[in-house]
């Protein structure tokens, strides 16, 4: 008799652990769809900033490498190829001096240069628009272009502060942001 009460208790307990096992691995499966979801939610974003510090990282080395070409030509380069040739003819002539390189899919340009400075653009994979001027040390956020592929300036950004301007007198605030919009649509379409 008692063996088969040992074999009725060992029938209800591997019972018991299987009823608990299920209920373990349906925590587990709920915790881990939770994570995942988490990280598909997460996961956007942080390529998104990633993209946006390569954007501003190429504004950056622009700068320097402008920077360089002014102390060694006297003046800004006019345009990314230009401040590359440059370079590398410094660096070919024995002069030590940054070599400029870009991370790819920023799209940049250099507008409005001459001896008192530049303005330069860069267009982030996530959409945004960068821009830093000669002198300045702040890399800042131009505006973004929507779902549309419209370009978006962000609130007080103005066209005459970024060098684009008709020149007109007065100051036709709109013209020269429209400019800087026709300026930014034209080096990257989305």
């Amino acid at each position: 008799m008692s063996t088969s009460i040992k074999s009725f208790d060992l029938r209800n307990r591997l019972a018991a652990d299987a009823g608990e096992n299920s209920i373990m691995q349906t925590i587990t499966i709920a915790v881990s769809a939770i994570l995942i979801a988490a990280g598909l939610v997460t996961a956007p974003g942080l390529i998104n900033n990633a993209r946006d510090n390569n954007a501003r990282t190429d504004l950056a080395n622009i700068a320097f490498s402008q920077e360089f070409n002014l102390a060694n030509t006297g003046e800004y380069a006019t345009s990314i190829s230009a401040l590359q040739t440059s370079a590398e003819a410094a660096i070919a002539a024995g002069t030590s001096g940054p070599r400029l390189t870009l991370s790819g899919g920023v799209d940049v340009q250099i507008f409005n240069a001459d001896n008192d400075g530049y303005t330069v653009i860069a267009i982030s994979q996530s959409g945004k628009v960068f821009h830093r001027l000669a002198g300045s040390g702040q890399v800042s956020l131009t505006g973004e272009f929507n779902a549309s592929g419209d370009f978006v300036p962000a609130s007080g950004v103005t066209g005459a502060a970024l060098g684009f301007s008709t020149g007109s007198d007065p100051v036709d605030a709109a013209a020269d942001l429209a400019l800087l919009v026709a300026a930014v649509e034209g080096l990257q379409t989305p």
